[in-house]
């Protein structure tokens, strides 16, 4: 497989992402400025994943603007893996780009589910993790992560990365700043119906943590669903996290 240094020049390929980088006015143009860019690497996936300062233990973890699919992100074990996996818990911490083959990450969890969830996605063809840390302007930790398969990667296709993904995670956090001056658009019970959701419980489940009948949890997300334009819980747990209006 091609090096990005060799299919594009050095400079005009970090030129030009870094100009629609910075042309990009919304969430949405950002997704779609790196769904372009994923691709050109070689690679299927990214996902923005923001950290509190100084905190290791994933429970502050929150993934942003990403081209996952909702079925993904939406399954209570991505989220499980995503706190308690000692890999990943470890590349929270890491401040140098790195690489990570799919395997590894098997190899170190230690629940069932979790793994099996993890071979799926081996399954699926995303073989490696690109894991690339940043840090906002104003303080904010993270990562920039893309998944899929390279026979190669080069350190200096490392480095071109790292900064893309820097200049992304700056605009990002900037229009995360802005919408968090805006009033909510699902109110608390909402939030809480969709986070319980979002960690793999059904209506039934989430009425009994919450002390609500089952019918009020459906009436919840159905307004959740219109409220975020979506087809399904599913699709509005994707949108939510997406959006930031709920952390998992």
């Amino acid at each position: 497989m091609q090096s990005i240094t060799e299919s594009s020049p050095c400079c005009d390929w970090v030129n030009k992402s870094s100009a629609q980088i910075r042309s990009a006015s919304t969430d949405y143009d950002l997704i779609k400025v790196f769904k372009d860019h994923v691709s050109g690497t070689g690679m299927k996936f990214f996902a923005f994943a923001n950290f509190r300062l100084g905190d290791q233990t994933g429970e502050t973890v929150s993934i942003g603007i990403n081209n996952w699919h909702p079925e993904f992100l939406s399954d209570y074990r991505y989220h499980r893996a995503l706190l308690q996996n000692p890999v990943l818990t470890r590349l929270r911490s890491a401040v140098l780009p790195s690489v990570v083959e799919r395997k590894e990450i098997i190899e170190a969890e230690t629940d069932r589910e979790c793994r099996d969830f993890q071979q799926s996605l081996l399954k699926a063809g995303l073989e490696i993790l690109i894991h690339l840390p940043v840090r906002s302007t104003d303080g904010q930790n993270g990562a920039v992560v893309y998944s899929g398969a390279r026979e190669s990667l080069s350190d200096s296709d490392l480095m071109q990365l790292s900064y893309v993904a820097q200049q992304g995670f700056e605009r990002a956090t900037v229009g995360a700043a802005s919408n968090s001056n805006r009033q909510p658009v699902l109110s608390e019970r909402e939030r809480e119906c969709l986070i319980l959701t979002a960690q793999g419980l059904n209506s039934e489940r989430v009425g009994d943590a919450l002390g609500i009948s089952t019918h009020t949890v459906q009436y919840h997300i159905s307004s959740i669903c219109r409220k975020l334009d979506a087809v399904s819980k599913i699709h509005a747990v994707s949108i939510a996290i997406r959006d930031r209006h709920i952390i998992i």
